[in-house]
């Protein structure tokens, strides 16, 4: 049950008593709020499901470390608010790796895809005689000159 006429210390009291009738409360208290702060951090990166699961693992992470809440410092908004952006920044870092690594798998791809569309081994550079497609690799360290460095 959704408790509205709890102040924000009383909430956070009972948090640290574990009640789940306090994270039901918060939950209904600050998601819209966190929701939204949240789809900012990640402007431009992921779409409204992504900012959902920053939203559920705030929750989470706040029931299992509401010790970690300290009234002295700040209040309950303010460390929840702190909390989200934390989370929603290393979801934003997550996301964009994820999507400079599928940029670079698709340009590798395109890289290796046949310019003429006709596929086959002579497309691709595999066989065949065309050398203007091909490439000279550096010498591996161990091999010198066509001799093996361990046969010196």
């Amino acid at each position: 049950m959704v408790r509205q006429d709890w102040s924000d210390e009383d909430l956070a009291q009972r948090l640290h008593e574990l009640d789940p009738e306090a994270l039901e409360t918060l939950i209904s208290r600050y998601s819209r709020e966190i929701f939204y702060f949240i789809r900012v951090v990640l402007d431009g990166v992921g779409v409204a499901q992504d900012a959902e699961e920053c939203v559920n693992d705030l929750f989470v992470a706040v029931w299992q470390e509401i010790d970690s809440f300290d009234s002295a410092r700040g209040t309950l908004r303010t460390w929840l608010t702190m909390r989200a952006k934390y989370i929603a920044l290393d979801r934003r870092r997550q996301m964009c790796r994820r999507q400079a690594h599928n940029v670079q798998s698709a340009d590798e791809t395109r890289q290796w895809a046949p310019s003429d569309g006709g596929g086959g081994r002579k497309a691709f550079g595999w066989g065949g005689y065309d050398n203007d497609n091909r490439v000279t690799l550096p010498p591996h360290p161990e091999v010198q000159y066509g001799k093996s460095a361990r046969t010196k």
